[in-house]
């Protein structure tokens, strides 16, 4: 056979090569040796839209026999930030090129029905109709800022009706459909945890459910934090956000984890990881709803979380000073001195006042996107993809050992500095351009496709 070029294409959860050879069409390669990877000139599917060093994130993807595509299933509480939409975004390109097969998201936190109707109209934008959403659980109080829901795919709620194929009024049922299907098929599913932990540790609180969850999980990925001890127990970080929301539920959940491999990604690898607050307008401007609410969400969530920074009660520890830190480029441009505001910040050293959150002057200093969520719903596409990308740093997490990853490793208790275990520049240009590709792709459908039927 005369091979010019081949693809891997995902059918039926197995991963087949075709090759291109000089005829018109692709011909599945039926012998091991015969399989070539990909060159410059692949057929893999590359929405148009994208740069040249942007393709070529997609052609070292397109170089993955990633084997047989694991289910996967979202709990999200979707909305509430903008790196929960980024993560959809990439879990659908994702799926879309047959690393994963998206099996269902449920959202909660109050009000977690009005997340879901929300996600539905996202998902059904990105051409995911297929993909069932569930309702979960409210989790606590919490305060619904006027800009999560605003937005233009936002349905009414009154009048929304939904489809009882791809909208379940309770989350648990929808995780009992999937996990018990996943068990039928003798096969796994991934998890992907984004969110408060209190439906999932609700859901195996039951025993017969606790079975069901060990018997169809293959692999968690989170966004969070733990430590895990010499015998593998791992003990959920108060640090972490999604861990404080619920702490007795996600002491409960991490116990269960015991063996079921996990992957963790913290905090500290998305404060090392830049990413220009330009990529928001770079999605505005692909003219696609999601990408006009990422571009106006990006901003407001960014004023809104200032003013709660400065008030009197900070969440998350998120106070005034950390924001400027850690969620703005302010004292990159001003550092601080010595001397502090009445509430303790530190002023900075060539007497630019501190923003006021009164005035939105902090806007010009939104500068960094910081995409949490996004990063392990990269990594839900496989060990393969990210070492072909090139995202994570391979010597540093050589040293982690156990079925359990923490990706962005603390300062340790003896002295041992944080470590993103990340190429931050690199994770920042691979995720931005699979958000440009992801809505590129939904907006004229205008990829490289093969028709291989």
């Amino acid at each position: 056979m005369d091979l010019k070029d081949e693809m891997f294409v995902n059918e039926g959860r197995k991963a087949h090569t075709y090759a291109l050879t000089r005829e018109p069409d692709y011909t599945k390669i039926t012998h091991p040796e015969d399989q070539i990877r990909l060159s410059e000139n692949s057929g893999f599917s590359i929405p148009n839209g994208l740069g040249i060093a942007e393709k070529e994130v997609y052609n070292q993807a397109g170089k993955v026999n990633y084997g047989e595509t694991p289910g996967v299933v979202v709990i999200t509480d979707l909305a509430k930030d903008y790196d929960d939409l980024a993560a959809m975004i990439v879990l659908k390109e994702l799926h879309r090129l047959g690393f994963v097969h998206l099996e269902a998201f449920i959202t909660n936190l109050e009000p977690p029905r009005k997340r879901a109707i929300y996600g539905r109209a996202n998902l059904d934008s990105l051409g995911l109709q297929d993909v069932p959403i569930g309702v979960g659980t409210r989790v606590g109080p919490h305060e619904e800022y006027t800009y999560e829901f605003d937005s233009p795919l936002m349905p009414d709620e009154k009048t929304f009706k939904p489809n009882q194929n791809n909208f379940f009024e309770d989350g648990f049922e929808l995780l009992d459909l999937v996990f018990n299907r996943a068990i039928e098929e003798d096969r796994k599913v991934n998890l992907l945890l984004i969110s408060p932990l209190t439906d999932i540790a609700e859901y195996t609180d039951t025993e017969n459910r606790l079975k069901t969850f060990q018997k169809a999980v293959g692999r968690v990925y989170m966004q969070g934090g733990y430590s895990v001890s010499a015998e593998g127990i791992l003990t959920p970080r108060g640090d972490a956000a999604n861990n404080r929301f619920d702490m007795p539920a996600a002491k409960r959940f991490h116990l269960r984890l015991e063996n079921i491999p996990s992957d963790v990604y913290t905090k500290v690898a998305t404060y090392a990881t830049n990413i220009p607050a330009g990529i928001f307008n770079d999605l505005g401007d692909i003219k696609h709803n999601i990408g006009k609410d990422l571009q106006t969400r990006y901003q407001r969530q960014g004023v809104q979380f200032y003013k709660t920074a400065c008030g009197p009660e900070p969440v998350n520890d998120i106070t005034q000073e950390r924001f400027l830190h850690d969620l703005s480029s302010f004292y990159e441009k001003h550092p601080p001195g010595t001397l502090r505001s009445e509430k303790g910040t530190p002023l900075p050293e060539d007497g630019v006042p501190l923003p006021d959150p009164k005035k939105n002057e902090i806007i010009p200093y939104l500068t960094k996107g910081l995409m949490y969520d996004a990063f392990p719903g990269l990594a839900i596409g496989g060990d393969k993809l990210a070492a072909a990308l090139g995202v994570l740093d391979a010597e540093s997490m050589a040293n982690q050992t156990s079925i359990h990853k923490i990706i962005g490793t603390p300062k340790s208790q003896d002295g041992l500095p944080a470590n993103s275990n990340i190429h931050t520049e690199r994770m920042a240009f691979v995720i931005s351009t699979i958000l440009k590709g992801g809505l590129y792709d939904s907006v004229n459908n205008a990829s490289i496709h093969i028709d291989l039927h």
